[in-house]
């Protein structure tokens, strides 16, 4: 973080521990409300100029069960020296009332063609409320990029309200993190149509933590056949997918190449799941990082992905992690004098 953005870190923090001071002319009267944000400028020494030199600007409020930053969001809104920026934008630890969000919502569809980052973790959000937030998606000319609605209590109706947003036209998310919600299968299918959809430009995407089972891991796979999907990335360590969610997602990749990093640790995957991704590295491929650490599979697993490693030019792996299984050092150390024979450039984590 450069001398600019702790200034301005600085600031945001004396306006939040100040709030509850400001007059009730805040809400009526933003002209006035402006003066008093200009003067917060100067005690803390943060001069226009200062801002109209940084490129980028950073909000971050969080205050459980504390909703003075939509005050200080309004006076931020209409600081006319913000035109020209773009604006990363977070929430934590908050209490988001369904009121709150709506009133939220259409603050940041008034600036949502500068905001390139939006994200809301550790918030108690209803799916209502996830529905009058993703709907600033819809907005047209929104900049907005990466969307995180993480540890945010969001179940397969949010999702739906999530997969209508990704499927507009007007929608710009390339990275989705819905990390420890619970979307579950039934959510997981409606996101799976939204990646399936034209529209959609999401390339990298963290469901970890979300109750997902094989069902889920089956949507998933039929959107990662779709020639219109754009996944890159997949984040999905802690689910329940198994071997059979395992079999459908690697299956998927010989139908759409361009997926490069899976991260599937936690996944109850056995040897016989180990036998469907090695299947699936011995066809062309472009899978640069996989993750499977901390699942159930033994020394019968590991032979399966040697064999691969020495026999089999599509191996591009670049790195593995196999750590926290059923495997002996000596099991370890053949795979890892394996990797260093045959493929110096894949990096071993076991």
């Amino acid at each position: 973080m450069n001398f600019i953005n702790k200034k301005i870190m600085c600031f945001c923090a004396a306006l939040i521990a100040i709030s509850i001071c400001l007059p009730a002319f805040a809400k009526d009267d933003p002209i006035e409300y402006r003066k008093k944000l200009f003067q917060l400028k100067k005690e803390h020494q943060l001069t226009i100029d200062e801002l109209n030199q940084n490129q980028q600007i950073n909000y971050s409020f969080g205050q459980k069960k504390d909703t003075n930053w939509v005050g200080l969001l309004k006076g931020v809104l209409i600081n006319t020296n913000n035109k020209s920026k773009t604006i990363e934008f977070s929430i934590h630890n908050s209490t988001i009332t369904n009121e709150l969000a709506l009133e939220l919502a259409d603050l940041l569809s008034k600036c949502c063609d500068k905001i390139t980052y939006l994200s809301f973790s550790n918030c108690e959000i209803t799916d209502d409320g996830v529905n009058k937030i993703s709907s600033v998606l819809k907005q047209p000319g929104n900049k907005i990029q990466t969307f995180h609605l993480s540890e945010c209590g969001i179940t397969a109706n949010g999702a739906n309200f999530i997969s209508t947003a990704l499927k507009n036209y007007n929608n710009q998310v390339t990275e989705l993190n819905l990390y420890k919600n619970n979307i579950s299968d039934e959510g997981m299918e409606y996101l799976g149509g939204a990646f399936a959809n034209t529209n959609c430009k999401v390339n990298n995407l963290t469901l970890a933590h979300n109750n997902i089972t094989y069902k889920g891991a089956t949507y998933l796979s039929y959107a990662i056949q779709s020639p219109n999907c754009k996944l890159i990335t997949l984040f999905l360590f802690s689910n329940k997918m198994g071997d059979n969610g395992t079999k459908d997602l690697f299956s998927a990749l010989g139908e759409n190449k361009q997926v490069n990093s899976i991260f599937l640790d936690n996944n109850s995957i056995t040897d016989v799941g180990i036998e469907y991704i090695a299947d699936s590295l011995k066809k062309p491929n472009e899978l640069k990082d996989l993750s499977l650490g901390n699942n159930n599979f033994g020394e019968h697993g590991i032979d399966l992905i040697k064999n691969v490693i020495i026999s089999n030019p599509y191996f591009k792996l670049k790195h593995l992690d196999i750590t926290y299984n059923n495997l002996k050092e000596e099991t370890i150390k053949k795979i890892k004098n394996v990797i260093q024979y045959y493929k110096p450039s894949c990096n071993l984590q076991g």
